[in-house]
């Protein structure tokens, strides 16, 4: 059986236990659970045996945050009470904060409050005043994390790439270009970017080194991405090896496979919005999942004997930009129509 930990209560001087955390305790009897104490309290829970964590514990503004760091392979859930002026886009932010999986909205305006377990992605997975099924649905959305096929990293070098590849004109123009996205996201109203990714070209840095590819850094606002950001990685399709303290973008693996079955795609920009009227993969798969490289390469394949540029929506996660040259990535991001999602409202089929 999945170990569960389940953090709340007040935390500080004053501690207090939470109710709401009381009945999370009833419900999965088999759960730990640390239900209100000291910052000191808190600062010492130990993660490292769980596979779930939900994390909702009570901290006065006034005191330094404290963030949970889970292991590799378990599911953390964050909080975030919907106060007046708040927005869902606001309760996502606090998983990226908390290198989290997924956050619990709660909105307490009213008796029983209601819950909205959402994604980084802002899907919505379930709303529900049921502390019970919002339970089964965590439980259930740790078992969709489990399934997920991942890709380890392994850093091979500290020292970046060399700075006399950044002066060229194609690359330089590429970044350009993904500055351009970022900010037709931007004037949308929201962050939801992706990475964007290129082979080393004979352009830059001058040939082809061993079809290395260069790729976004993870957690990287590419509204401000210039050439001297980007990640050396190799093109190795069973671990992601890079260069540099910097780790690149968690869907690399996505794209280096991606290189490595189409040869004539050299350029990809993947962002958190739709491309109107571009196909739409079948399934969701979170950012990273290497089962989504099936469902892309599907739809690449059935005009790739023909021409080798594209887009692509991937369903409940974004878009797919890619090309063999610059100009047609180039055409691509001037001529897409971007499609804001539904961040916090749009749900997953079949879940």
């Amino acid at each position: 059986m999945k170990k569960v930990l389940i953090v709340g209560g007040d935390f500080g001087d004053t501690p207090r236990p939470s109710s709401i955390v009381e009945k999370m305790r009833d419900v999965l009897a088999n759960s730990t659970c640390i239900n209100g104490g000291t910052l000191k309290d808190l600062k010492n829970i130990d993660l490292n045996p769980y596979k779930l964590i939900i994390w909702i514990p009570n901290v006065s503004n006034e005191v330094e945050k404290i963030y949970p760091k889970k292991s590799t392979g378990s599911t953390l859930i964050c909080s975030k009470v919907m106060r007046d002026g708040y927005t869902y886009a606001d309760a996502i932010s606090r998983i990226f904060k908390m290198n989290a999986n997924a956050v619990i909205a709660i909105n307490t305006t009213a008796k029983p409050y209601s819950f909205r377990l959402m994604d980084a992605l802002g899907n919505l997975h379930h709303e529900t005043m049921s502390i019970d099924i919002l339970l089964l649905r965590c439980l259930k959305l740790s078992n969709m994390y489990d399934e997920c096929v991942r890709q380890r990293s392994e850093q091979v070098s500290d020292i970046p790439w060399f700075d006399e590849h950044v002066g060229t004109d194609v690359l330089n123009n590429f970044m350009g270009l993904n500055r351009m996205v970022a900010d037709k996201s931007a004037a949308m109203g929201g962050r939801y970017f992706g990475n964007c990714s290129t082979r080393c070209q004979n352009m830059f840095p001058s040939v082809r080194i061993n079809d290395k590819i260069l790729v976004s850094p993870r957690n990287f606002n590419k509204d401000g991405i210039y050439a001297k950001d980007m990640i050396f990685v190799e093109p190795d399709i069973d671990v992601v090896k890079y260069n540099g303290t910097a780790k690149p973008s968690v869907d690399t693996p996505i794209q280096v496979n991606l290189y490595h079955k189409f040869d004539r795609i050299n350029f990809m920009i993947h962002g958190h919005y739709y491309i109107y009227d571009a196909p739409m993969t079948e399934n969701y798969y979170p950012c990273g999942d290497l089962r989504e490289v099936d469902s892309i390469s599907g739809i690449i394949s059935k005009t790739y004997d023909i021409y080798s540029l594209g887009a692509i929506n991937l369903r409940n996660h974004g878009f797919l930009l890619y090309s063999n040259t610059f100009e047609e990535m180039q055409q691509l991001v001037e001529k897409s129509i971007f499609v804001k999602r539904n961040i916090g409202y749009e749900k997953i089929k079949g879940v």
